[in-house]
């Protein structure tokens, strides 16, 4: 069977794109397109190129602190991770290709933040397009390509089934990693863990986040602004922060979180007003909380849940 195939954005739960491509092996399929977002263009692209199999073996043996020192942050930049450790680590292993060149017709999404348009690459090198679609707007600086500030397909289009429409294909597969939560989203205001992550400890995000803003509030500069601040305003600021009748925040919520949780919110909505007009019976979905969004170190978790959930949505659908 000839499939069209959608991979979806969703940060580290994309590795189970990875278990997803191997069930589709598996059956003997054949994949005749692939169009992704973010963390979906990525595996998506790696596929193309035939290298799934070693990036597959290079994911299993990340642990959490290989992921810590891929992610190169930094200070002053518009965003808080560059992306480029990563990116050459990837290259290493699987080359670095044209898109033209892939076996499979290929697109990555990304978002023009200039424009307000989507921007679809469907030629030219391969990681560079990568690079543009990851770029979670604060958390990984933007590409400049020309007069194109570019950023996370997602922000528009989480799971970008529209490059596919006119592929001659028997049938679409979509990866949809922002499925029904396991747990109710209203949880979050209970706990005193809230993560990033799902492991129960300190999310290593956060706690870099927090060092690096210490760092930069310790500058002359901030102790400048502070001072003038305060004489300009008082305690006009501080009081503001008791607003009378508000409950208490969870002790653990941070910027980092609020950041994901907001840009979930959009996303959510974005998806489900993209996907009415072309539905895709064969969706496999990945519930949104199965893992943090940096949890990279757990590959075979996450390949071993996409695979599991593919089986039972291709038996389903005669795929």
């Amino acid at each position: 069977m000839k499939i069209a195939l959608v991979l979806g954005s969703g940060g580290a739960r994309g590795w189970a794109h990875i278990g997803v491509l191997d069930e589709l092996e598996a059956r003997g399929h054949e994949v005749v397109a692939i169009s992704g977002a973010s963390i979906g263009s990525l595996v998506g692209g790696v596929y193309g190129a035939g290298k799934l199999a070693e990036l597959k073996e290079w994911v299993l043996g990340l642990s959490k602190s290989d992921v810590r020192s891929l992610l190169d942050f930094t200070i002053g930049e518009p965003g808080l991770i560059k992306g480029k450790r990563v990116l050459a680590e990837i290259e290493k292993v699987t080359g670095s290709p044209d898109i033209e060149d892939l076996r499979v017709p290929f697109t990555a999404v990304a978002v023009d933040i200039i424009s307000g348009r989507e921007v679809w690459f469907q030629r030219g090198p391969l990681f560079r397009a990568v690079r543009a679609s990851i770029s979670i707007p604060t958390a990984f600086t933007p590409v400049r390509i020309g007069n194109r500030l570019l950023v996370d397909g997602g922000l528009l289009n989480p799971l970008p089934v529209e490059p596919t429409l006119s592929v001659a294909a028997d049938a679409t597969v979509a990866v949809d990693l922002r499925g029904p939560a396991a747990t109710h989203p209203r949880e979050v205001l209970s706990r005193d863990d809230l993560k990033l992550g799902a492991e129960g400890e300190d999310s290593w995000m956060t706690k870099s986040w927090e060092r690096a803003k210490r760092s930069l509030l310790e500058t002359e500069f901030f102790h400048r602004l502070e001072e003038s601040w305060g004489a300009r305003f008082g305690d006009a600021a501080s009081a503001s922060d008791n607003t009378s009748g508000s409950e208490p925040l969870p002790e653990s919520l941070r910027t980092m979180e609020v950041m994901a949780l907001s840009l979930r919110v959009m996303q959510d909505a974005i998806n489900r007003y993209r996907a009415a007009p072309n539905p895709v019976p064969a969706t496999v979905r990945i519930p949104k909380d199965a893992v943090g969004d940096l949890d990279y170190h757990r590959a075979a978790e996450l390949i071993d849940m996409g695979r599991t959930a593919a089986i039972k949505v291709f038996d389903e659908t005669g795929i």
